[in-house]
């Protein structure tokens, strides 16, 4: 409000101030808070409400010992049950089977003449699998050769022979089963002689 005092008849002049924009903001607001009070107090009351429900509950529930608690329950009711599990047997240890390497290596020769009976020798075989072949010579007078691997004769002459021949057999080398294989020379005549040379598994 403003007084001009140059004018004749003087009077008072009003004048309107500009405000700043926070200023009608802040005036809007309590004019709307002031004619919907109720609405604030209902809006107030609804979210008493809601944490009531929600977060109330959740926060009664916090423990912090709660996992260790259920552990303990786990443990307990594990205990009980291998306690009234029935007896169980105990498992045998599997049996190892140390290959027998102390015979004579293959790739070896055998030479014998005069006098009778029979002769046996083991042969090492290693641990590859392949053929093993068995070349002999009996000579003039009659001998009878067999080749046992594993317990089983897997090769012969059958009968009394004289002169050159071969026998062979296939060694698996399967593990845990034996890693040589037996010469077995049957000689029932007097005077006989004979030799052998037997290879490694090709």
């Amino acid at each position: 409000m403003r007084i001009d005092m140059d004018s004749p008849n003087k009077h008072i002049v009003k004048m309107r101030r500009k405000e700043s924009w926070w200023f009608h903001t802040i005036r809007g607001l309590n004019m709307f808070f002031f004619r919907f009070w109720y609405l604030m107090l209902l809006f107030f009351a609804a979210f008493i409400t809601l944490w009531i429900i929600y977060c109330l509950p959740a926060i009664k529930n916090t423990d912090p010992c709660a996992d260790y608690k259920e552990l303990i329950q786990i443990t307990e009711r594990i205990n009980d049950i291998l306690d009234n599990c029935c007896e169980c047997q105990e498992e045998q240890p599997e049996e190892i089977i140390v290959p027998d390497t102390t015979g004579t290596p293959c790739n070896s020769a055998e030479f014998m003449n005069g006098g009778q009976g029979e002769f046996t020798k083991d042969y090492y075989l290693g641990t590859e699998p392949g053929t093993v072949t068995v070349t002999f010579d009996m000579y003039s007078i009659p001998d009878k050769m067999e080749i046992i691997y594993n317990g089983q004769v897997v090769a012969s002459t059958t009968n009394f022979v004289s002169g050159v021949g071969v026998l062979s057999f296939y060694y698996p080398a399967r593990p845990g089963e034996p890693q040589f294989c037996t010469i077995r020379l049957s000689a029932p005549y007097d005077g006989t002689s004979w030799e052998y040379y037997i290879n490694c598994p090709e």
